[in-house]
């Protein structure tokens, strides 16, 4: 299981701490922690021509190289 920004569904690879039954970026609740959701293990993520994306190397508890699961859609029978 992983970690996941809930606002951007980026992959949170920091430190996280539960407050009032929602989990939070930090160790402690400060006024810039966004809350965070657990997901299914990463994937690589894509550009839109289908190359690997890069992480970048400013943001360094956030790795833009991988990305949240797709749900997979259900087909008609």
């Amino acid at each position: 299981m992983a970690w996941y920004l809930k606002n951007t569904k980026e992959l949170w690879v920091g430190a996280v701490h539960t407050l009032h039954g929602f989990t939070w970026t930090g160790a402690t609740h400060m006024s810039h922690s966004v809350k965070v959701e657990e997901g299914d293990a990463p994937v690589s993520a894509r550009t839109e021509g289908g190359k690997f994306k890069s992480d970048d190397p400013s943001t360094p508890l956030v790795n833009e190289s991988k990305k949240k699961p797709a749900k997979k859609k259900k087909g008609i029978k």
